[in-house]
């Protein structure tokens, strides 16, 4: 049962299917993928399909996204145009994950299989 609400990932290449298993076991319903690379558009990850490019995703209404893109500086820059176009970045903790109760996470991050975040750390 998907109790975290909807979410659209935006990448969709390799690191996807890993973002979108953690995001599905997490809780979230990923509804769609969004890359700019347009080799992608009409395939699909682990059954959900890549509708179009970030441009299509900022189109819509105020919605949840996480990112599959390894690009340090792409995600800041992209983040800061769909923050600005209304959409918020989602929390993506896969369950195996272990995260202090002390630690800040922020919207939009991901933290895979297997991590330690300790104590305070943000």
């Amino acid at each position: 049962m998907n109790t975290m609400g909807e979410l659209s990932i935006i990448g969709a290449g390799g690191f996807a299917a890993e973002v979108l298993e953690a995001a599905e076991l997490a809780g979230w319903s990923v509804t769609n993928l969004y890359d700019d690379d347009v080799a992608t558009h009409g395939s699909d990850v682990m059954g959900k399909p890549c509708v179009g490019k970030v441009d299509q995703f900022l189109e819509r209404g105020a919605s949840r996204f996480i990112f599959a893109i390894g690009n340090n500086q792409v995600r800041h820059d992209l983040a800061a145009r769909l923050e600005a176009a209304g959409h918020q970045g989602a929390r993506v903790i896969h369950p195996s994950a272990e995260v202090s109760r002390t630690a800040i996470i922020q919207d939009a991050a991901y933290i895979g299989a297997g991590s330690f975040v300790g104590p305070q750390v943000s």
